[in-house]
């Protein structure tokens, strides 16, 4: 059913609005009414629209007014209302009205006290169905009641509705992310055990009916519950994100329940881009911080902790930075993103997990700077990092661990350590292949190796490291064994047995007889203090030189 300009007018829907252009174009038809705040929402007019803006965007701009004016009357929208006039539109050109006069285009202003709501509530109310008034207009009430216009105003939203439909609700975005939730007693243990993620699944396999307009029947495995997907659209008519509806009852598939859902769509479309706009800006701000951070340019502790507010980033007990890299040349999947994500959340909510181009990074909240506290503390995040992890895509990953800081300024410290020592670690991972589990690598536990990287290219080290390991090379050569290799993974384990023995995937025994060995074949023993340094220097350049 189409409703005229005039014939709303008449009706008092259009409440204390001034006629400034258009007269002649009164009897244009309404089918719906749409709120408009950015220049080009003339490519997704379809007809009929009654366009509500500010022209905030195109306040000072009257060559860009007209433009729009014409665009939309090219797409067959109704008429326009301009809100906040005083505020915004005190200088509008008498050439803007004199257009919508040329284009028989109403043009209307609005009081200063008047809201979107007011308009849109009695429109839409007459253009839907008699039978469905009531309810539409106790849901619009709700909604105004509810100052959609807050923060959280998916959250006032979705409560407002479940209570209208009696069902359980949630918000997902676009990549199937949960947003907001409003769960009925009655099934929140169905919703803990996965409810979300099955439903989704269905809609993904394209296992459902179409019922009215983007809403969904989901063909799910349990007769007990009614699942229904709508998908939210932004002014362009992409999809930016759905609609989840569950219930005990079927009641929910009734045409008003139907309806609702529909223009609830309407609102909850605006309202996640505006979620999505303000998640972006605080993306980048927060990335910003990030960067700043890891390059050192803050001048205090205290200064890093203020600016972390800013980004609603706790910065207090934070000693030491974690970094994660991938092999895979596609970079982290979504999966696995999601998975070390969890993780980190689930061993401490006040870890920071920040993902870049390349690598994952983790800040851990840690409450005591005590050495023993934050020894088990680092081992504790290790072991849940990994622990859950697909064993392909465990052997995928290299983690590094910087030293820990007392001073917050220092922090950028140990993000540059923990890339150093998984450069090393890449460096290992390409030279041999061989399965093991996920590296995690300690920059403290071969500190006194990275100097290395400086004296590589020296020949008369070079020769020295030659004949210093003669004998292993030798042996390895007849044998096979992989003693250098052995010397190698012992010097960047930190001497440690154990670790040696994970990272070569053999027995702990296995090692303790190649380390005697090596030592049998030199003559002495290179893991002791007085050789340590020389064996270590000899063996990388025979390794990286």
């Amino acid at each position: 059913m189409a409703l005229s300009v005039n014939d709303a007018i008449k009706r008092g829907y259009f409440a204390g609005c001034v006629l400034l252009g258009g007269e002649n174009g009164l009897e244009r038809k309404i089918k719906i009414v749409s709120v408009v705040e950015i220049p080009d929402a003339y490519l997704w007019c379809k007809g009929g629209e009654l366009l509500l803006t500010a022209l905030y965007s195109l306040k000072d701009d009257e060559k860009a007014q007209i433009n729009m004016l014409e665009n939309m009357n090219k797409g067959g929208a109704a008429g326009i209302i301009l809100f906040n006039y005083n505020s915004y539109l005190n200088n509008i050109s008498k050439k803007f009205i004199s257009k919508a006069d040329e284009l028989k285009f109403p043009m209307f202003k609005a009081p200063g006290d008047l809201t979107y709501g007011e308009i849109i509530k009695p429109i839409m109310e007459d253009l839907t169905l008699d039978k469905y008034k009531k309810n539409m207009s106790s849901f619009f009430n709700d909604i105004i009641d509810s100052n959609i216009s807050k923060q959280h105003s998916l959250e006032n939203l979705i409560k407002v509705l479940a209570q209208k439909l009696n069902s359980s609700i949630a918000i997902i975005d676009h990549d199937f992310s949960i947003i907001e939730t409003c769960i009925r007693d009655d099934l929140v243990l169905s919703f803990k055990n996965g409810l979300i993620e099955r439903c989704l699944d269905y809609y993904k396999q394209k296992s459902f009916v179409a019922l009215k307009d983007d809403t969904l029947l989901l063909d799910i495995d349990d007769e007990n519950l009614v699942a229904l997907i709508s998908c939210i659209k932004d002014s362009r008519g992409k999809i930016i994100g759905y609609l989840l509806n569950v219930s005990v009852t079927k009641q929910i598939l009734n045409e008003t329940n139907l309806y609702l859902i529909s223009m609830s769509l309407v609102i909850c479309g605006i309202q996640l881009q505006n979620y999505i706009k303000i998640k972006e800006i605080k993306r980048r701000y927060e990335k910003s911080f990030i960067t700043n951070l890891l390059k050192g340019k803050f001048e205090s502790g205290n200064e890093i902790i203020e600016r972390g507010k800013l980004v609603n980033l706790d910065m207090h007990n934070r000693y030491l930075i974690i970094v994660i890299k991938t092999f895979n040349s596609n970079g982290f999947s979504k999966a696995l993103f999601d998975q070390l994500y969890k993780s980190i959340k689930h061993n401490n909510l006040k870890n920071i997990l920040v993902q870049r181009t390349n690598e994952i990074i983790v800040i851990p909240y840690i409450y005591s700077y005590d050495e023993n506290v934050l020894e088990s503390k680092i081992e504790e995040i290790e072991h849940d990092l990994i622990k859950d992890i697909d064993k392909q895509e465990s052997s995928n990953l290299i983690i590094g661990v910087g030293k820990h800081y007392s001073d917050l300024k220092s922090l950028y410290n140990s993000y540059n350590e923990a890339n150093k020592v998984i450069r090393w670690g890449t460096m290992l991972h390409s030279k041999f292949s061989y399965t093991l589990p996920t590296p995690v690598l300690h920059y403290k536990d071969i500190e006194y190796i990275s100097i290395i990287e400086h004296i590589h290219e020296n020949a008369t080290l070079r020769a020295y490291s030659d004949k210093l390991l003669k004998p292993i090379i030798e042996y390895d050569s007849y044998h096979s064994i992989d003693l250098l290799k052995t010397m190698l993974i012992h010097f960047f384990e930190g001497l440690d047995v154990n670790k040696t023995a994970n990272r070569l995937y053999i027995h702990k025994n296995t090692v303790n007889y190649r380390l005697l060995k090596i030592k049998d074949l030199l003559g002495t023993d290179p893991f002791q203090e007085g050789n340590l340094v020389k064996f270590c220097l000899a063996v990388m350049l025979q390794i990286f030189g």
